[in-house]
């Protein structure tokens, strides 16, 4: 008998969408300060590229950065990265005020949450077809904890 072959996404190849949504959310708390605090609940593993995942780390160091790009040597190795993103946030948000950008940066956050929980579920489902019972529970516990990030994200 032959096992059946489980065919996974590219986890490589990002979705543009999802990376269009990840730049508009980064270049929003980039440019804006105010808008850290839709940081918190994102980590590295949500963001598609290594750009983004490097801006996050540094913007979670240095929470009081103003956004100029040139004035820190951390941000040296994607600056190319930060000054795309300085022209996304010119081209589509520097005219609104910081209530629109509050919701539109809830819009991105919830989408680069809810995109993260379905990629993640989808490989524990993919997991979960050859675990053990024991390897099933801790895959369990894993979903249970992605179904309540979904939750607080739902809610807030």
């Amino acid at each position: 008998l032959k096992s059946k072959k489980i065919i996974t996404p590219e986890e490589n190849i990002p979705e543009p969408e999802s990376t269009k949504s990840q730049d508009h959310f980064l270049a929003l708390t980039l440019m804006q300060p105010k808008l850290r605090d839709f940081l918190v609940p994102i980590t590295e593993g949500m963001l598609i590229t290594l750009p983004a995942q490097q801006l996050l780390q540094f913007l979670d160091e240095n929470p009081d950065f103003a956004g100029d790009a040139n004035s820190s040597l951390a941000l040296e190795s994607i600056s190319d990265y930060v000054k795309i993103l300085s022209l996304q946030y010119e081209e589509l948000y520097q005219d609104l005020d910081l209530l629109e950008l509050r919701y539109e940066a809830t819009r991105l956050q919830n989408f680069l949450i809810e995109h993260y929980v379905k990629t993640q579920k989808n490989q524990l489902s993919a997991q979960l077809k050859n675990a053990g019972i024991a390897d099933a529970d801790v895959l369990l516990a894993k979903a249970k904890q992605l179904d309540q990030l979904l939750k607080q994200v739902k809610e807030s």
